[in-house]
């Protein structure tokens, strides 16, 4: 390592050579070349990580709106977290060449956009999510307002709003737009809503719904976070538009012999 003894010091990089500065003294020194080596380990659980990266700024940027509005500040560290848990799920001789599909996505279910509040301490009746041949089928059953919903002070209204993702790995990936569904609060009883949600099922995906509640009044939205709340309330893998069960991956039972014709019993 070179001494900069020149008139003006320099700092940082020029070309290969790389000024620093320490304990008062200037430094040059020429940039390593040596190519950095990787293990045939490092590279497959780079590739695996890879596309574990990939997958979730897909999911991140399908849910962008939900995280807007209800995310907390560790949503999106919360959402490669949950990720990288389904990658793990996935068998060890698929190391290498691991895909979100092949794990068990119902990690995810109930996945929380903000830790400070769940979804269930605002809406107390989830709602019936069922799959058909042509895509979702979404109902929410009439209940008294008291029994579905918290009770917030000065709050007017409540809004529901859905969102559903097809994480298509057969094709493009589908976003549907629903409107919001406003249920104002001055009435006893919700009659209760459901709609039809009409998604390309042919081929391997992974289907989501993820829902979000948060309260009004004449003012707008009640802007406290512990008045909003967003969730996943349903996820699938399929196959042609029917779910596809996760099996966890099970160690071969190994068999010890003791003896041909088993071990004796010892007669008292």
């Amino acid at each position: 390592m070179a001494i900069q003894e020149g008139i003006i010091p320099l700092s940082g990089k020029m070309g290969d050579v790389i000024f620093s500065n320490r304990k008062g003294k200037k430094y040059a020194k020429a940039k390593s070349t040596k190519p950095m080596k990787q293990t045939a380990a490092t590279k497959k659980s780079s590739s695996d990580f890879g596309e574990a990266s990939k997958v979730g700024a897909r999911i991140r940027n399908a849910f962008a709106p939900l995280i807007k509005k209800y995310g907390d500040t560790a949503v999106v560290s919360c959402f490669t977290k949950y990720i990288l848990k389904v990658f793990k799920t996935i068998p060890a001789n698929l190391v290498g060449a691991k895909k979100f599909g092949q794990g068990d996505v119902g990690v995810f279910r109930s996945f929380q956009f903000n830790e400070s509040v769940r979804l269930d301490s605002l809406l107390h009746q989830q709602p019936e999510i069922k799959l058909d041949g042509t895509g979702l089928h979404i109902a929410f059953k009439g209940n008294s307002i008291a029994d579905l919903f918290k009770q917030v002070a000065k709050a007017d209204a409540v809004v529901l709003q859905l969102m559903v993702y097809n994480l298509n790995f057969d094709g493009d990936d589908e976003v549907v737009s629903i409107k919001d569904l406003l249920i104002p609060l001055h009435g006893e009883y919700f009659r209760g809503a459901k709609l039809q949600v009409p998604l390309n099922l042919v081929g391997e995906q992974v289907v989501w719904v993820a829902m979000g509640v948060h309260f009004l009044n004449r003012m707008g939205m009640i802007g406290d976070k512990t008045k909003r709340a967003a969730s996943v309330v349903f996820v699938a893998r399929l196959r042609d538009g029917l779910e596809v069960v996760f099996v966890p991956d099970q160690p071969a039972l190994r068999h010890v012999e003791k003896d041909k014709e088993g071990i004796e019993w010892e007669l008292e």
